[in-house]
């Protein structure tokens, strides 16, 4: 095969590539319900916090899926390739009020035990939402016998929830608040480029993938 013949090759499977990532569920009509939420229900203020929120999930995510692999017991340490999922991002920046929400409680305390029951709260919505779209979670799904609901949640993770909630108090003032202000002026700009860039990284960052069928 010639050189330029091999070159052509080479384009034409990356461009199916960035097709098939694109039209793959979780880049197809699930980002338009995203788009039209963030658009339409979602202030501006509240969207940099989600950004800059669903953006430190994404990495605490990926480092936890790094040393951790639940088996239907529970969880085993372990030492792997860390991943996460698209869809759960996009699914955090539309719903993580939920999660903000605990900064209402003017207690430290009260956040800090809180933070546990608003992820859940966090998760079953978006649990619900997946199922109710595409019979089926595109962002996560615990095994064995622990988990509820649909297998969304797990109870015994509140230890580790509640190292997070204290994680959160204690970045919130210091770097979400202003890492928020800082994104304020380039909210849907910055949701605009994750889009192409969710599509280029798919196939690092999430496996394995989660399909319908």
């Amino acid at each position: 095969m010639e050189r330029n013949e091999i070159i052509s090759s080479n384009r034409k499977t990356f461009l199916e590539n960035l097709l098939s990532n694109f039209f793959y569920i979780n880049y197809g009509p699930l980002l338009f319900y995203y788009i039209y939420f963030w658009l339409n229900h979602i202030s501006r203020k509240q969207q940099s916090k989600n950004i800059v929120l669903a953006t430190f999930f994404m990495f605490v995510e990926i480092l936890w899926t790094s040393i951790t692999k639940d088996t239907k017991s529970f969880i085993k340490p372990t030492i792997r390739k860390g991943y996460t999922r698209w869809s759960h991002f996009y699914a955090n920046l539309i719903f993580f009020k939920i999660l903000t929400s605990v900064r209402n409680y003017d207690s430290k305390t009260m956040r800090f035990f809180l933070t546990p029951l608003h992820i859940w709260i966090l998760k079953l919505i978006q649990n619900h939402i997946f199922i109710f779209l595409f019979n089926k979670n595109l962002a996560w799904i615990y095994k064995g016998s622990g988990p509820y609901f649909n297998n969304s949640i797990r109870l015994s993770y509140y230890p580790f929830w509640l190292i997070l909630g204290a994680i959160l108090e204690n970045i919130w003032l210091p770097i979400i608040d202003p890492l928020s202000e800082k994104v304020f002026p380039y909210t849907n700009s910055i949701l605009g480029l994750s889009i192409p860039l969710s599509i280029l990284t798919s196939n690092y960052l999430e496996w394995p993938k989660l399909k319908l069928n």
